[in-house]
């Protein structure tokens, strides 16, 4: 993002708000051009609707407890999908689906601490280092 001429809170804050890494990439192209907000949401649900194909076959069916469930269908990412789309996954128990996207969720938003320690690291410029 930094190098599409955006500040670097704009990657921490995507990071922290938005649960689609594909989106991510598109907004760098729409945020800078400064695209109306309805063609962003717009961008953002069509992306995002892929979604919904996923819903239809994640085991959430075997996930149990109400607030569960409403985790489960809020942490669903592609990775997630994925790895419970397969013949290994058919015997997995609630809390395992559960923590499996517990830790990528963590993961993802791992991203956002990645942002803050680098931003307080300093580096200099290619050019300042190499001038000499």
């Amino acid at each position: 993002m930094v190098q599409s001429g955006l500040d670097r809170w704009w990657a921490g804050l995507s990071a922290a708000l938005l649960h689609g890494g594909s989106f991510e990439f598109l907004l760098i192209g729409m945020v800078p051009a400064v695209a109306p907000l309805a063609s962003i949401a717009v961008a953002a649900f069509l992306v995002q609707a892929r979604h919904v194909f996923h819903t239809l076959s994640f085991p959430l069916h075997r996930v149990r407890g109400r607030l569960a469930k409403t985790y489960s269908t809020f942490a669903l990412t592609d990775e997630a999908y994925a790895l419970t789309a397969t013949e290994q996954a058919r015997g997995w128990s609630s809390p395992r689906l559960v923590w499996l996207q517990f830790f990528l969720h963590l993961w993802r938003r791992n991203a956002l601490l990645s942002i803050l320690a680098g931003t307080a690291v300093h580096v200099a410029p290619a050019s300042t280092v190499f001038s000499h």
